[in-house]
């Protein structure tokens, strides 16, 4: 939520005088030389000026394909403009007398905008047929975004979030933090939300909620300032905020008891809370200057801030400096956006206009990065491991890999370098699964020894060992809270307390062979077995909630998307199929390409797929088109374990052959 609506709350004169008596008390900072230094790479004019707006413009968005602009404004209306053109595509109008629209939303597939207002609620908009779509009123809505899986919405009146399901319009989640809600960011993936909360005297607050686990995902530190805006990093491993600190001095001469504050820019580590960068305009340049937004570039170079001055300022992320500023605005710039392809950047004001601004992203006087993943191949491979390689996993920041297989063994690797850290012994007997915690410190394993056991990565040591199954345990896999593990073997499924040590609960009525088991975002279990079917089950109860049935064949492999409500299921039927967990559907049926049955799965967000088969290729797939992308050769026998790296641009795979493998892929766009 931008600072100028706070004006609506009669007992917020502190937070509305501040940034008034801050821009009074701005002076030259010894820095500015340095900046103009590198003024010169970005543009001195904007390409286009976008007027139509009759109020102050408050927010902006994207289409995904940046071909439409969308706009929202104090006037009560929203906008789209085609940014090639400069030219107002559509208009649409808010209900509610005169209501004060503080953000807009375009959905992940385009064809839908939300907006928000104050003083009227939440409405939606068909793009195709400009009508008017659901609504939904909870009070003063300051906030509005589509979750990245597109099924959800989620919003924030002044005391709580709300996520919405889409399909059925019922509120799913409601979440209510310490103050009041100015601002809301959802991870790429969707397991995040974030949010900035200050009023007044109320503590001041920027937190991160992991949505499946319902809690807060991690304590930021020096978290303490009133933000503006919270954004995540494209690569969803940096969350930002802009807004600003209070010096606890008091401004003389006001007749309201405030106190001063100083415009300021953080970035935490989205794992860990740590606080990664920062910047404070009094004490790093010696002036002081609000900042209202924060846009980061796709490729996660540059931020982009619109700030109180009039102006937008350009910032490298790595390492963190200020590369120029693009003036051109007459009032205060509250909206900042790049576009999709990161060429267009787009900013508001209160002046009422829109500017468009041709901004490169490669830092002045270097050249642009090049991709640390140039095409398809293999990239590197681990080796090391006596015999079969039954499973491994990847760290969430793709740093660390885990293997384990028939030499009881779990291994630890450096990613970027093929290093093996540590080789850790505690199975009895052969190592059937293994994953990371969502933290990436910790590892659990599941053994033929009937035994699960939980390790310490970083020093390579097993932490301790878990027993309750009464055959070998065939699979496992990390719940998002970090806390719990479920594994699988012969007609048993079961929860664990990894803290605690000990079975959290035995689930009913397995009656199958289970072969392989996921979570899914939203916190169920889902497995494969014998009995050829997906099987979802409730967590917190232990019992079955369906039974999707489809393959002729035992399931060997199941994965869960990280962004939707999709499952896939890999058979020795040599077919593959995406489920709609939502509606229990099956989605899609791939049935030609694999031999030897299909033994892996992992999918990605925007339903990429990769599948590994018993004739030793990994093969990625558009899974929703059923469009065959890549086939990788390399593996000397079947493929036991798949995993997407971070940014989708690399795979690992484990295979019978007792090697580790890291793949390049194609770009995700592709």
């Amino acid at each position: 939520m931008p600072p100028g609506s706070l004006g609506r709350l009669a007992c917020a004169a502190a937070l509305i005088l501040a940034p008034v008596v801050a821009r009074a008390q701005t002076r030259p900072g010894a820095a500015a030389g340095k900046a103009a230094a590198s003024r010169a790479a970005l543009p001195t004019r904007p390409r286009a000026v976008l007027k139509g707006h009759a109020k102050e413009v408050q927010a902006l968005a994207f289409s995904p394909d940046g071909k439409a602009l969308v706009s929202g404004s104090h006037d009560g209306t929203v906008r789209r403009w085609d940014p090639a053109t400069g030219r107002e595509i559509a208009r649409y109008a808010m209900a509610g007398d005169g209501p004060i629209l503080d953000a807009v939303a375009v959905s992940p597939d385009g064809k839908t905008i939300a907006a928000c207002a104050t003083d009227g609620g939440i409405q939606t908009w068909d793009v195709a047929t400009s009508k008017p779509g659901a609504t939904h009123d909870h009070g003063q809505v300051v906030e509005v975004l589509f979750m990245p899986d597109g099924a959800r919405l989620a919003s924030s009146d002044f005391t709580a979030v709300h996520i919405w399901d889409l399909a059925t319009g019922e509120e799913t989640a409601e979440i209510e933090p310490r103050s009041l809600i100015h601002t809301l960011a959802a991870s790429p993936d969707g397991r995040l939300l974030a949010w900035g909360a200050f009023y007044n005297d109320q503590p001041n607050e920027v937190a991160v909620w992991d949505v499946a686990a319902d809690r807060h995902a991690v304590q930021l530190k020096d978290a303490d300032i009133r933000a503006y805006r919270v954004a995540f990093s494209p690569d969803g491993k940096t969350l930002a905020a802009c807004g600003l600190r209070d010096t606890g001095r008091k401004i003389e001469g006001v007749s309201v008891n405030v106190t001063l504050t100083v415009g300021v820019i953080k970035f935490w580590d989205a794992a860990t809370g740590a606080l990664r960068a920062g910047y404070d305009s009094e004490k790093d340049r010696g002036e002081n200057r609000t900042f209202h937004d924060l846009s980061y570039s796709p490729d996660g170079s540059l931020i982009a801030l619109g700030t109180s001055e009039n102006v937008v300022e350009i910032w490298e992320t790595s390492p963190l400096r200020k590369r120029g500023e693009l003036k051109g605005h007459g009032d205060t710039v509250e909206a900042v956006a790049f576009s999709p392809d990161g060429k267009t950047l787009a900013s508001a004001s209160n002046d009422r206009t829109i500017r468009l601004w041709d901004v490169p992203t490669a830092p002045a006087n270097r050249p642009a990065a090049r991709p640390s993943v140039a095409g398809p191949g293999e990239i590197r491979r681990f080796e090391g491991h006596r015999g079969a390689v039954a499973a491994a996993a990847l760290s969430r920041d793709g740093r660390l890999a885990v293997s384990g297989g028939e030499d009881a063994e779990l291994r630890a690797w450096d990613v970027a370098t093929g290093k093996l850290l540590h080789a850790m012994k505690g199975h009895d007997g052969p190592i059937t699964g293994v994953a990371f915690s969502p933290d990436g410190k910790r590892a659990v394993s599941a053994g033929a020894d009937r035994s699960v056991r939980l390790w310490d990565v970083a020093a390579g040591r097993e932490l301790r060992g878990l027993e309750g199954h009464s055959s070998p345990a065939a699979c496992i896999a990390f719940v998002p809270d970090g806390r719990h593990a479920v594994s699988g073997g012969d007609g048993e499924i079961i929860l664990w307390d990894l803290d605690a040590g000990k079975a959290a609960l035995k689930f009913s009525d397995v009656g199958e062979k289970v072969r392989a088991v996921a979570v899914a975002p939203d916190g169920r279990a889902l497995t494969g077995g014998d009995a050829k079917a997906l099987r979802t089950w409730d967590m917190k109860t232990g019992r079955r909630l369906r039974s999707l049935d489809g393959h002729e064949e035992p399931i060997a492999a199941v994965a869960a998307a990280p962004d939707v409500q999709m499952a896939a299921t890999g058979s020795e039927d040599d077919s593959v199929s995406l489920w709609n967990l939502q509606t229990g559907e099956e989605s899609v049926s791939i049935a030609e390409e694999h031999e030897g049955g299909v033994t892996a799965v992992a999918l990605a967000r925007g339903g990429r797929l990769l599948t590994g088969a018993g004739d030793g290729k990994v093969r990625l797939w558009d899974g929703p088109r059923e469009k065959l992308l890549l086939t990788l050769e390399g593996h000397a026998g079947a493929v036991a374990s798949l995993a997407f790296g971070p940014d989708g641009r690399t795979a690992l795979s484990a295979g019978a052959d007792g090697t580790v493998r890291l793949w390049g892929l194609a770009p995700a766009g592709r």
